[in-house]
């Protein structure tokens, strides 16, 4: 994990070939036996001679693809981390997510939106609490 002045990223880089690459955007799961000693929901950024993805560790240690195309009340992630943020913020098996950060990377904007997707959109709960 990427550690910086302000503590530990939750990001990672990963190489991995252009077979597994094709295999995890065909099957959007892939076993990488690197990947599952890294803690839980650290987001990856896969890289293969094909190009980039992205990625994050699930509970059973295998990697999810996080496909850029993600939205939540009309906001997309611009970044790799705000886009693993989303997918985590959107995941209905993640209870609680907790991020950290400098002001105005917009933690409290994914957030909010992801509450009210879940809230408006999918009706996956019924209030947002601020």
């Amino acid at each position: 994990l990427a550690l910086t002045d302000a503590g530990l990223t939750g990001m990672t880089e990963l190489a991995l070939s252009g077979e597994q690459v094709d295999l995890l955007f065909s099957e959007e799961r892939l076993y990488v036996p690197e990947a599952a000693e890294l803690p839980v929901h650290t987001g990856l950024v896969l890289q293969s001679e094909r190009g980039k993805a992205l990625g994050r560790v699930t509970a059973d240690g295998n990697v999810k693809l996080v496909r850029g195309d993600r939205e939540a009340f009309g906001l997309h992630g611009r970044s790799a981390e705000q886009r693993i943020a989303l997918d985590l913020l959107l995941d209905p098996e993640i209870g609680i997510s907790s991020m950290g950060g400098r002001a105005g990377t917009g933690k409290s904007a994914l957030a909010l939106c992801a509450g009210l997707e879940a809230v408006l959109e999918r009706s996956q709960h019924q209030k947002v609490m601020v």
